[in-house]
């Protein structure tokens, strides 16, 4: 006998209120299973947000059915994510969601709630095919549990899989009530909605500790946009197309997709670093070592060459970190497979280097790029998210609940780096091409650094911009 399923049935099939009803949307074909989670009435009163978790009220979304035209109330209550408890209704214009917002909410969960199966052991026999870890359609993951027997006895998303690893009963499991297999699709009725992990990708590298075991890829991630600037790269954010405003909690180049981190060792790093990869403290050290001070401000390169060469420092550091995000997610922990991703890093003809992941079953992988082959290590499988701010409606209402958009991801150590010397060093800029656009106020005799900063005088030595062309 089935509970409840009316909250969750509207959000796949209602027409008037969620775009493209989600049944329609998916085409079986051969070779293709879908399976879909689905949380009962009572279930929907104990959703956890994690995308408030970096937000002032931190809070359990709690939606129930309603006969009105818009048949859902959600309300919120604070939530604890240290201890994994619920505490008291949130009051004020935050205590309810709008409907835009509650369906905001579904539209996510519809997405981190239904799995396409297609690798061919899944697609034959199910969620019992073997494998432990399976990818819902936004790209997390979602982990079977069964029982000594091999019968599916719950699921869990990765906030359920981090609760269960800290020793936290409440939240660290979806437990199946009901089952049924209807025309290629698997439907599975759970006492707990599947959640995110709350913990973005910044924070995972980051850690508590400063010389955690992520410390020195993480360090290298903090771009120095003063170095950027100061070897003439204008626009910043061109550079850094997903680097969102100051103090969001993101690691660039992920291309708002799901993907995979292989992070080298502190060790395997520091090797390479000794090798000649650059960091932003040694690009800082190379430009103060061949700049001076204008004489109305700004800085001054003594040559044309050393600001090309620490633009293109700049550029290798980028590629570094490019080369070892990997979109699509995997995760150790598999049965045995052989599998093709494109990394973030692009050639100088535009192609993107494609790694190899192979698992050899039992929780070994090991990730190539066709030069190096690396072993993840023990540290894998540890969940994560790139979040970016999104204010869908004016944020002094009930739509500022939704604060962020999520792009689920899976961070695994390796034992050493991947090649990122085959990576596009041509995107260099010229001093002629960055002052345009800069109001100049002085007309076409006014002098300016290779940032576009006016200068009063012509410097003593060294490159500056004069009538829109580069002179020395």
């Amino acid at each position: 006998m089935s509970s409840d399923l009316s909250i969750y049935r509207w959000a796949m099939t209602d027409s008037t209120y969620m775009p493209q009803p989600f049944l329609e949307a998916m085409n079986t074909t051969d070779g293709e299973r879908y399976v879909l989670l689905m949380p009962n009435n009572e279930a929907m009163k104990s959703y956890v947000d994690a995308a408030s978790y970096n937000t002032t009220t931190k809070k359990m979304v709690s939606m129930t059915w309603k006969e009105n035209v818009f048949p859902i109330r959600t309300e919120n209550y604070i939530y604890n994510f240290t201890t994994a408890t619920v505490g008291r209704r949130v009051t004020g214009y935050l205590a309810n969601l709008s409907n835009d917002a509650t369906v905001d909410y579904l539209k996510m969960m519809r997405m981190s709630h239904t799995l396409l199966l297609t690798r061919p052991e899944d697609a034959e026999k199910g969620l019992l095919s073997g494998n432990r870890y399976f990818t819902a359609m936004d790209g997390s993951v979602v982990k079977v549990m069964t029982d000594e027997g091999g019968n599916l006895m719950a699921f869990q998303g990765a906030l359920q899989m981090q609760n269960e690893e800290a020793g936290l009963e409440a939240f660290n499991q979806c437990p199946v009530t009901n089952a049924w297999h209807q025309d290629g699709i698997d439907l599975y009725e759970i006492a707990q909605p599947v959640i995110h992990s709350p913990y973005s990708v910044q924070q995972t590298l980051r850690g508590s500790e400063e010389d955690g075991p992520f410390a020195t890829f993480y360090a290298l991630t903090q771009a120095d946009r003063q170095c950027l600037a100061d070897c003439g790269f204008s626009n910043v954010n061109t550079l850094l197309p997903y680097l969102s405003s100051e103090g969001e909690d993101r690691l660039n180049y992920t291309d708002d997709k799901p993907f995979t981190l292989f992070v080298p060792t502190n060790e395997a790093i520091a090797r390479e670093i000794e090798n000649g990869l650059p960091t932003w403290q040694s690009i800082r050290a190379y430009i103060d070592a061949h700049t001076s001070s204008g004489d109305g401000g700004g800085i001054v390169w003594d040559s044309e060459a050393n600001r090309l060469d620490a633009a293109r420092e700049c550029l290798t550091l980028i590629n570094f970190i490019k080369a070892h995000i990997m979109q699509g997610v995997e995760v150790a922990d598999q049965l045995p497979f052989a599998r093709t991703h494109a990394s973030a890093l692009t050639t100088k003809t535009g192609e993107s280097v494609q790694l190899e992941v192979i698992s050899a079953g039992g929780g070994q992988m090991t990730v190539s790029d066709g030069k190096h082959t690396r072993t993840v290590l023990e540290r894998k499988n540890i969940f994560t998210v790139d979040k970016v701010r999104d204010y869908p409606g004016n944020r002094y209402n009930s739509s500022y609940i939704r604060v962020y958009s999520y792009h689920p991801g899976i961070v695994h150590e390796t034992d050493g780096v991947l090649d990122y010397a085959q990576g596009d060093l041509s995107n260099l800029p010229t001093g002629v091409k960055d002052v345009k656009g800069f109001s100049r106020g002085g007309g076409d005799d006014a002098l300016y650094d290779l940032q576009g900063r006016r200068l009063n005088a012509v410097p003593q030595r060294g490159l500056y911009i004069q009538g829109g062309k580069m002179r020395m």
